[in-house]
């Protein structure tokens, strides 16, 4: 990578990853007997999942899991024990969809790409106010503050689940913590004097 010595470190603005905050929000006074693991993303990232189908057969055992798929193509694996449920991903359906789910997940590797994802998914569930599960890789590590307003797997997926399905009392207040969490520092609101008070700083330099 060649560097661009002209540019000086106060004409440089960081500006997060950012998602519109929808009007509807997760309830979890309707949780059923299965839990509903949800995930939404593109076709070539549905390989982070095979990754964690042995230890979500390991905690289907302990609860009766189903697993959500929000993309653009059916996601199968040979060796699930649990039923995998595929949806189409569509621009005005997604956000409906994902509430229909109870936990959303985010695995990742810790690959040179993998590092280089945004968290946005992530920043979806929460948006949401949906309790959400993550690979502690780079950014996610800032956007969940572990057991406070999401979950990061430090050991397996499978002990991981099992202590959020444990805190099942705790999701409708963890999700709300997620959500303004979002709203706060996430959302094109709470970033859009940043970039207008950087633009126009920029114009008035020239």
């Amino acid at each position: 990578l060649s560097k661009n010595n002209n540019i000086k470190e106060n004409n440089v603005a960081v500006i997060p990853t950012c998602v519109e905050i929808p009007d509807k929000k997760k309830d979890y006074s309707k949780v059923g007997n299965v839990v509903k693991l949800g995930w939404i993303g593109s076709n070539g990232n549905q390989k982070y999942l095979d990754d964690i189908i042995t230890d979500l057969n390991a905690v289907n055992k302990i609860q009766p899991i189903e697993l959500v798929i929000i993309s653009g193509k059916d996601y199968k694996s040979r060796l699930a024990e649990f039923p995998i449920v595929n949806i189409k991903w569509q621009m005005d359906t997604q956000y409906d969809e994902l509430l229909n789910i109870d936990i959303g997940i985010m695995p990742l590797s810790s690959t040179l790409g993998a590092k280089g994802k945004c968290g946005f998914k992530l920043l979806q569930y929460m948006s949401l106010g949906i309790v959400s599960v993550a690979s502690p890789v780079t950014v996610n590590n800032e956007i969940i503050k572990n057991k406070e307003n999401g979950f990061l797997v430090y050991d397996s997926w499978e002990k991981t689940l099992v202590d959020v399905l444990q805190h099942k009392d705790n999701w409708a207040e963890i999700g709300r913590k997620a959500r303004y969490t979002v709203i706060g520092k996430y959302s094109f609101d709470s970033n859009k004097k940043l970039y207008i008070d950087f633009r126009n700083k920029i114009l008035q330099s020239k």
